[in-house]
């Protein structure tokens, strides 16, 4: 019988591909056998059914309520999860932010009041509870360190208000990646932070903040706060690393979070001037563009142009590693700051201590509003009034008079006799100063000599410098 060309050429093709595929199979057989695994792992995305049902009886829908009249109310949704079986709920600030009543649906459709334990604006953080006459199911943590990049994970929550009736909804995916920090102020208002984010892509939606973010085992691994812009709808959640679990343990006491501040304003680079100056190769470090008077970092001598690279032995890269240090610090901590101070014959290395103060909305509002106020300079030193602020943190009488020393410039007249950021100047050659047209005037009529008081809390009216 005649073969066909056709025939020939199909059954070569037929032998190749088995070929090829057993070729495959020998390779992972022999060679890579952990790949077979990896990719069934993958392929499946699933978890127990048990685990599944927990998640979704766990799992709570937070509704909130603002009555501003007879006839209107604002509300919002937003999500949560049960972390003991008393009733204790885990969810973003964000979620219960102003709002005056909050309510609770559960899996079973049940709704309840819930009241506020504790929130932390600052980590985004906000413990919730309701009154239960049985045990809650609820959830375990796993921890946001020993995930990877690629496993697969669980979202759960209340996208668009879906699931006002208490059934959750669940979504698969896998993490993107690990570690992720928000450059950008998300919310400069409540003075939010974000530095260990994990970015994943199982389908969130607006509503879905504050539920869930699972391995496939079940264990909490992040708490969700964000969905991208972008269409594809990528996630991010709060890593569940050690340092947010003592957080959440110190909210559920009904404690308060007490974060450090050291009073830094910092470039996003290294200026490129100081780069060229001083011929930097190696661009790590976070460089202070301003120190704000009166805070820890003016007490411990820093000065604009620092480049701090290292703080309690640890090396700082970049000035978000600085941020994350310093707000998992807290107030009254003493930390060991090692930097690079660009000088006129060099860069100098320095070793300094700060102890830090007890970060507030209050107080960064405060530092930032004197930086708005007009100033005057003379001596190589600016200062500017003293504000309503200022007197109330520091204490200084309201009959006071005298200005706030903003900015001392180093190796200068003023900086010689001892100066310093956020001192009170009372009075310049025995002359009162009340405002920056007195000071300027005083500067124009003594040019080399002068002779300040400073107002201090412990020894009033003033200390003499000159």
């Amino acid at each position: 019988m005649k073969k066909h060309k056709g025939q020939d050429i199909f059954n070569f093709l037929i032998v190749i591909l088995a070929i090829v595929v057993m070729a495959g199979a020998v390779y992972v057989r022999f060679i890579k056998p952990e790949l077979l695994a990896t990719v069934v792992i993958q392929d499946q995305l699933e978890a127990d059914p048990r685990t599944i049902d927990t998640i979704v009886t766990s799992t709570v829908t937070i509704q909130g309520r603002n009555f501003q009249s007879h006839s209107m109310t604002s509300s919002s949704s937003g999500s949560g999860f049960f972390i003991d079986k008393y009733g204790h709920i885990l969810t973003n600030e964000h979620v219960v932010n102003g709002c005056e009543h909050i309510y609770v649906v559960e899996h079973s459709g049940r709704k309840t009041v819930a009241n506020i334990i504790s929130t932390d604006k600052r980590l985004d953080l906000a413990i919730l509870k309701i009154e239960s006459n049985t045990d809650t199911p609820y959830l375990f943590f796993g921890n946001s360190d020993q995930a990877k990049a690629g496993q697969g994970v669980i979202a759960a929550g209340n996208p668009y208000n879906n699931a006002s009736d208490g059934q959750a909804v669940i979504t698969f995916g896998r993490i993107s990646r690990l570690r992720e920090q928000c450059s950008a102020d998300p919310d400069f208002s409540n003075d939010r932070f974000y530095d260990n984010l994990i970015q994943f892509d199982a389908s969130v939606y607006p509503g879905s903040s504050g539920g869930p973010l699972l391995n496939l085992d079940g264990k909490v691994i992040g708490i969700v706060v964000a969905v991208s812009n972008s269409s594809r709808k990528t996630g991010y959640a709060i890593g569940l690393n050690n340092y947010t679990r003592n957080a959440i343990a110190t909210l559920h006491s009904g404690q308060k979070m007490k974060h450090g501040f050291l009073g830094t304003i910092l470039h996003e680079d290294i200026p490129i001037e100081i780069v060229n100056k001083y011929k930097l190769n190696d661009l790590s470090g976070a460089c202070i563009s301003d120190v704000l008077p009166g805070s820890p970092a003016a007490a411990a001598g820093l000065i604009s142009g620092d480049i701090i690279i290292a703080v309690d032995n640890k090396q700082i890269y970049n000035r978000l590693e600085l941020m994350s240090f310093i707000n998992s610090k807290t107030a009254k901590d003493e930390v060991k700051i090692r930097l690079l101070r660009p000088e006129f014959n060099g860069i100098r290395q320095l070793n300094l201590k700060a102890r830090l103060e007890s970060r507030s909305i209050e107080n960064r509002d405060g530092y930032f509003s004197e930086n708005k106020l007009n100033s005057a300079w003379g001596w190589g030193i600016q200062v500017k009034p003293i504000s309503t602020w200022r007197r109330n943190k520091e204490g200084i009488p309201n009959s006071l008079n005298g200005l706030l020393v903003w900015e001392v410039k180093p190796d200068s007249l003023a900086h010689k006799q001892g100066l310093k950021t956020g001192d009170i100047i009372t009075a310049i050659n025995g002359k009162t100063i009340s405002n920056l047209h007195d000071f300027e005037q005083i500067a124009q009529e003594c040019l080399f000599s002068p002779r300040f008081e400073l107002w201090s809390d412990t020894l009033f009216p003033a200390n003499t410098f000159n």
